[in-house]
């Protein structure tokens, strides 16, 4: 080669990777053997053009490849001891091919495929493995990077003809990343390193999943709350039952997934409900507040579900069961499943939800006013009265020391042709009355005085406020205000809907049985 200004240009070419020493000789001096030039000798490191990180599959099933939200699952997230979770990659060192260095800077080309190029067999060197964050492959992309399990440091030892498999990688996150392989200072030279990843069969980079759930479960403290606490029972259709129940989506190590939420596919979380195992599935009642998934966890904490009425009257249901089921689209289940509402007894393996802790007693339920009548010198009481339905009919509700309704409730309609003209009674109190024992106390109405005999129609609004009522004795009304009980609505007009408000007619002067009294006289 010739010596130019001082310089020796020169190139060297090799088929594999390692240390070459290079020795330069002078041997333009005229002497047979050359002259040594100690001073110039070096050592080359050559090393691979680039590292890959193929054949990654679980058995023989290769990695599809799936995101957060679509394309297929591949194995669930999870931890290494678990034969599950684990899945296998190839890394491969790859030698220098001229169409994939257009620069010629020793670097692949973006996009070059350099899996077809010629392994370096000689490579042998350690190598770690780490799970990547890298867009737009890893997804999804709020989410955290997991923790890459197994044998994430390739020895020297591993590599055979170039190649080294760790066939025991497990990935603790729900979702896809990329891998990446890592050589530092190859063959102790410093700033010789090496970074490759994942590839798909044209050698362009890829992701590696989808990693889903291995399964639910539903934590302890999960419960049931009546909707009136004191009687241990609920309304049907009341909108204060309580719920309360968290579950969590797991990998195979038992660890929640955090990035099972937002940016992900996520499965659905329904309810079921059954009384008294007896095989009815009673689910489509049941109505829930929903919620969302959220780092993991589906978090239902409500005063505000529900058990709708029937068409018709039915129950009470005293051991109603209400249970979680979820469903998943990578067909992951909720563990511990102990309760079917379409079977009776052990549901084995036809389980279908897991059962929250405690029962509720659910009762379909209606309020009810009584016809009243007495003197027009006192003041007269009103007869509202909680009832339940039993198969032998209603049955007062001793129970109920819960609901409450207002005296400016009742709508009242004064009857013409009597002497009670409007506002000369009204109802005491006007604001909240309770209930004991299932029967509304001290609700009444005042006394019309004497020649102030007749009749009002009393209407209870339960649903939609309506009509007037008379806040006190004297002139003047005032829109009727509603309870908002809709649910204590029952069948008074004879129609086949259970949507009615009760009614009563409260009379002064004129006394019921009348004939039986032989004489009667009042003191006052």
């Amino acid at each position: 080669m010739p010596f130019v200004n001082g310089v020796w240009d020169f190139c060297l070419s090799t088929t594999d990777v390692g240390k070459f020493a290079v020795n330069l000789r002078d041997d333009t001096r005229g002497h047979a053997s050359g002259v040594d030039i100690s001073s110039d000798s070096d050592t080359l490191t050559v090393r691979p053009f680039g590292l890959a990180i193929v054949d990654v599959r679980k058995g023989a099933t290769p990695n599809p490849a799936g995101t957060a939200t679509a394309g297929l699952g591949f194995v669930p997230a999870g931890d290494t001891a678990q034969a599950a979770a684990r899945y296998q990659a190839t890394v491969a060192a790859y030698a220098w091919q001229a169409a994939d260095d257009v620069g010629n800077d020793g670097i692949p080309d973006i996009g070059a495929n350099i899996t077809d190029n010629a392994p370096t067999a000689r490579f042998n060197w350690p190598t770690a493995l780490s799970a990547a964050n890298t867009a737009p492959f890893f997804t999804p992309a709020t989410g955290v990077t997991g923790v890459l399990t197994g044998t994430i440091s390739l020895t020297a030892g591993s590599y055979s003809l170039g190649q080294a498999t760790a066939n025991d990688l497990a990935y603790s996150e729900v979702g896809s990343i990329q891998m990446r392989a890592t050589v530092a200072s190859y063959l102790n030279t410093p700033g010789v390193d090496l970074v490759g990843v994942n590839v798909d069969a044209a050698g362009l980079p890829t992701r590696i999943g989808r990693f889903y759930p291995d399964h639910f479960t539903l934590l302890g403290g999960s419960s049931v709350a009546d909707a009136c606490p004191g009687g241990a029972f609920t309304y049907m259709s009341q909108p204060q039952l309580g719920v309360s129940f968290i579950v969590e989506a797991r990998n195979t190590a038992d660890a929640r997934t955090n990035n099972y939420g937002a940016g992900y596919a996520v499965g659905a979380v329904t309810m079921v409900a059954e009384n008294n195992d007896d095989g009815v599935d009673r689910s489509a009642r049941l109505s829930v507040p929903g919620s969302t998934w959220v780092a993991g966890a589906y978090d239902v904490n409500t005063v505000a579900a529900s058990f709708s009425r029937a068409a018709a009257p039915d129950g009470p249901y005293d051991l109603l069961q209400l249970g979680v089921q979820v469903s998943d689209p990578d067909l992951a289940l909720l563990a511990g499943r102990d309760m079917n509402p379409a079977t009776t007894g052990a549901c084995g393996g036809a389980c279908t939800a897991k059962a929250l802790s405690g029962f509720t007693r659910m009762r379909f339920g209606r309020l009810r006013m009584f016809n009243v009548s007495g003197t027009s010198r006192l003041g007269l009481p009103l007869r509202v009265q909680a009832q339940y339905y039993t198969p032998t009919g209603f049955v007062i509700n001793g129970d109920d020391d819960c609901t409450v309704i207002n005296g400016s409730d009742l709508a009242m309609a004064f009857v013409a042709s009597t002497n009670l003209a409007a506002c000369e009674t009204a109802v005491s109190p006007g604001a909240a009355v309770a209930f004991s024992g299932g029967q509304a106390t001290g609700l009444q109405l005042a006394a019309p005085g004497v020649g102030n005999d007749g009749s009002v129609d009393l209407r209870l609004n339960l649903g939609t406020a309506t009509g007037t009522t008379c806040a006190a004795v004297g002139p003047g009304t005032a829109p009727a205000t509603s309870s908002s009980l809709g649910y204590l609505r029952g069948n008074w007009g004879g129609a086949a809907a259970w949507d009615q408000d009760p009614v009563a007619r409260a009379t002064f002067g004129v006394y019921r049985n009348a004939a039986e009294f032989l004489y009667l006289q009042e003191n006052y």
